[in-house]
């Protein structure tokens, strides 16, 4: 799996969806640490939950209901 974390995270589980992470357990939530290589494009698609993320490294460029927006790093 691409990405720099700490021994403590890689010794999560594998989140089991449609892209690799490792899982952390939460009251009620998942918390998942993901890495994307550049030029990443994922398909549009659906959440039936609340979500969200914070950059460490890179950009993400987000397109929600019609609006794109570009989220750096610490955002």
């Amino acid at each position: 799996m691409a990405g720099q974390y700490p021994d403590r995270i890689k010794q999560l589980p594998l989140y089991d969806g449609r892209f690799d992470a490792y899982k952390l357990a939460a009251n009620g939530s998942e918390v998942l640490f993901a890495s994307y290589p550049a030029s990443t494009d994922i398909p549009s698609h659906k959440h039936d939950t609340d979500n969200y993320g914070v950059i460490t490294r890179g950009e993400l460029i987000l397109t929600m209901q019609g609006e794109t927006q570009r989220i750096t790093t610490g955002q």
